[in-house]
């Protein structure tokens, strides 16, 4: 089968399955060409290099806590390195660590730009992936994102829409003022209330509530380089993959 234009799998949401040939078998045979590895995978990093290699399989993203690269960034380097990994991107800050002031926000975003240096003179692009937290009012009615995205003007974002929805942000505003850093799109849909509790309220692309014919006009206006699918815990990972690349598939039809 023919890959899949420009759409990955963030393999977090295959975490359940324990054999990463299993899964990588089952995604490339399901169309996907791309894939996100994630912090979890990288403790065995040459099992995930042959296996990316064996479904020639690529991963041009690359998910790493905040926390991690602040514990050794010349090691995330090296791994972006040896999966070519042409984007490293911050998945989250530690839990504990979500709820700040001003203050904090702005000391956050100045350890961001040096990593952003740092990547950059490495031969990488740095990208800072959201989550809803980005988007509480702070004190002075600004938001972690706009310090986040802010720290330097080499900073990439990889939109998260589930988050986005979640955080009752209006999309439309976010891409008009930061447009121009986003480069990929998590695809990422939201269960009808009461509905998928066993999955943590997601859905498959295309099966929840986010109206994707508005939306889907707004993304693809932005030009992003790559779409990834996530759902953050599915009962059946590849019900999931086969459903959520059917639904984008339906929206490229669309366009």
């Amino acid at each position: 089968m023919n890959a899949i234009p420009n759409l990955s799998f963030q393999l977090f949401s295959a975490r359940f399955e324990p054999s990463l040939d299993a899964k990588l078998a089952a995604l490339t045979e399901l169309g996907y060409g791309m894939v996100e590895p994630y912090d979890g995978l990288y403790q065995d990093l040459e099992a995930l290099r042959r296996g990316l290699a064996r479904y020639g399989l690529h991963a041009k993203t690359g998910h790493f806590g905040f926390g991690s690269i602040r514990e050794d960034a010349n090691r995330v380097i090296d791994i972006a390195k040896a999966l070519a990994v042409e984007v490293v991107t911050v998945s989250a800050l530690p839990k504990g660590e979500r709820e700040k002031d001003l203050a904090g926000w702005k000391a956050v975003a100045r350890d961001l730009a040096s990593y952003t240096e740092m990547f950059t003179d490495a031969g990488l692009r740095f990208a800072w992936h959201n989550h809803a937290f980005e988007f509480a009012v702070l004190e002075d009615g600004s938001m972690p994102l706009d310090h986040l995205l802010g720290s330097s003007p080499s900073i990439l974002w990889q939109v998260d829409i589930g988050w986005v929805f979640l955080g009752q942000q209006d999309p439309a505003a976010l891409f008009s003022k930061y447009g121009d850093r986003v480069f990929s799109i998590h695809l990422k849909d939201i269960a009808s209330p009461s509905q998928c509790l066993d999955e943590d309220g997601w859905a498959d692309l295309g099966h929840g509530v986010i109206d994707w014919p508005t939306v889907w006009p707004m993304i693809t206006g932005l030009n992003p380089e790559i779409f990834v699918v996530e759902h953050d815990k599915p009962t059946d990972y590849q019900r999931f993959a086969r459903r959520s690349a059917e639904g984008y598939q339906c929206l490229l039809g669309s366009i």
